[in-house]
């Protein structure tokens, strides 16, 4: 039985997370390849560790879609700006490109997550929906998931194997992609009482200093 919340916020919020779920997904299995190619057991480690929980949260992301709607969510009425944003990263893949793949997984895929996560966690929490434990555990991992990527990124920074304009040019790149997702899903957001324009201004804020150079 869907449960019913005030204001018809329970359709949105399903949608919402159907697409985040999808998202999740993509998170998935890029972070299944990068621990393959990873060069050293750290990292290999911790993308493996990443890839378990991506799937966890889209499992939890759909069963949470069901459980707040009877509706059944199409693929053709998910986000296309998130499949270009996987097509791009799956380029990068493909070609071996590390950095910018960290970049548009760790860096903005997993800040772009966390920032909608912990928003609707507020909201989740103002309207009693639930599934506190889960909530937290899912937060945690994703804020893990962006520091360990920013870090990574700094270590070859430092160490030259990661040029800084180059770095800043592909930060932009996508975050681009990531706003066009958050066009994609501004009606949803409007639905649950959020504003896509101030989570693309979030999104910017919560990149390193190095990252932002000239996005605007």
């Amino acid at each position: 039985m869907a449960v019913v919340l005030a204001s018809g916020i329970a359709e949105p919020l399903s949608q919402l997370l159907s697409v985040m779920a999808d998202g999740e997904y993509i998170a998935r299995d890029c972070a299944a390849r990068q621990a393959r190619a990873a060069s050293d057991e750290r990292s290999s480690r911790f993308f493996r560790a990443q890839a378990t929980h991506e799937r966890f949260h889209a499992l939890l992301f759909r069963q949470a879609a069901r459980y707040l709607s009877s509706k059944k969510h199409a693929k053709t009425n998910h986000s296309l700006g998130l499949r270009r944003y996987a097509r791009q990263l799956d380029a990068a893949v493909g070609a071996g490109r590390w950095n910018e793949v960290v970049i548009g997984q760790q860096l903005v895929l997993e800040n772009l997550g966390e920032l909608v996560l912990s928003k609707l966690d507020d909201e989740m929490s103002r309207r009693g929906v639930g599934m506190e434990r889960m909530r937290s555990i899912v937060l945690r991992q994703e804020r893990a998931h962006y520091h360990f990527g920013t870090q990574w990124l700094e270590a070859r920074l430092l160490d030259g194997r990661l040029d800084a304009v180059e770095a800043k040019d592909v930060v932009e790149r996508y975050v681009g992609f990531a706003d066009r997702v958050l066009l994609d899903v501004a009606g949803l957001l409007e639905g649950v009482e959020a504003d896509a324009e101030l989570y693309r201004q979030e999104v910017r804020e919560r990149l390193p200093d190095w990252a932002t150079g000239a996005i605007a």
